[in-house]
């Protein structure tokens, strides 16, 4: 299935691609040449007048769960494909739109390991030009309870990276937005859970929490958003007085729900607004 992607503007510096624009993926590789590959690479006029659009090659028959990131010179999108969601070597992969270019780059493999299945990966770079790549890691065929969040590195723009190394190990940890960066060593990360479901009560189990640090990541201290079971994937946004509004994904395929707060830590219980959600992240 094809689906078209907005061209690049002056876009924030880090975003969640979620409603914003549309992950773009080719057919399946096997069904396209090398050359018409590059070709529905590169961005032509659309049917939406004003706006052009691009597909980007796909590794593997499923891709999803894109992010989209402006660098200092440049745009990467992150995205996970594989043979499908949950199963052995479904990888983080990337491709590139340079400043001066109108074509994707060649899509490639960031990080990927037989028998765990990776998935929603979350990427932001620091004033130093770091690149931080967080995203989760599950055992595959397995489903999510024993999940846990892994972190690389690069230091040059993403041409190269750090093996990854565990970030949460906390068993059902899951990301899928990027955090908010307070300051330089201040950040606010989105944080989920997925024990499960209690089958015998109906009950569902997925929560949410906002994991604190105030150095940078090398230490992180966990803040519950309470009443959030069935919510999860908290967006964050941050208002100029310093207030904190998060925006959460429903289980339940209801509404969109929100929460407050004035320090990061202490949420207020999550309440309903009157946009529907499907059950989809935002």
């Amino acid at each position: 299935m094809k689906r078209s992607t907005l061209r690049k503007s002056n876009l924030p510096s880090y975003f969640s691609c979620a409603l914003l624009c549309i992950l773009a993926v080719s057919q399946n590789s096997s069904s396209l040449d090398a050359k018409s590959q590059s070709d529905t690479a590169t961005f032509n006029a659309s049917k939406i007048a004003g706006v052009e659009e691009a597909y980007l090659p796909k590794l593997f028959r499923s891709s999803h769960a894109a992010n989209l990131l402006k660098l200092y010179n440049g745009d990467l999108l992150f995205w996970f494909s594989g043979t499908e969601e949950g199963q052995s070597k479904v990888a983080i992969v990337m491709s590139r739109l340079a400043n001066s270019s109108r074509q994707w780059s060649q899509t490639i493999e960031i990080d990927h390991r037989a028998e765990r299945s990776f998935q929603n990966p979350v990427a932001f770079q620091l004033p130093s030009g770091r690149i931080w790549l967080i995203h989760t890691s599950q055992p595959a065929g397995k489903g999510q309870a024993n999940a846990d969040v892994l972190y690389l590195t690069s230091d040059n723009f993403g041409r190269t990276w750090t093996n990854p190394r565990p970030l949460f190990k906390e068993p059902g940890s899951f990301v899928r937005q990027p955090p908010l960066l307070v300051s330089k060593n201040d950040w606010l990360l989105p944080i989920y859970y997925t024990p499960g479901l209690d089958i015998t009560h109906g009950a569902e189990l997925n929560y949410s929490a906002v994991e604190i640090t105030s150095d940078a990541g090398k230490t992180w201290r966990e803040c519950r958003i309470p009443d959030s079971n069935g919510l999860v994937q908290p967006d964050i946004v941050r208002f100029p007085d310093g207030r904190l509004l998060a925006f959460l994904r429903s289980r339940y395929a209801d509404f969109v729900y929100k929460s407050t707060s004035t320090n990061g830590c202490d949420w207020t219980p999550p309440v309903a607004t009157q946009l529907p959600n499907n059950n989809s992240s935002f």
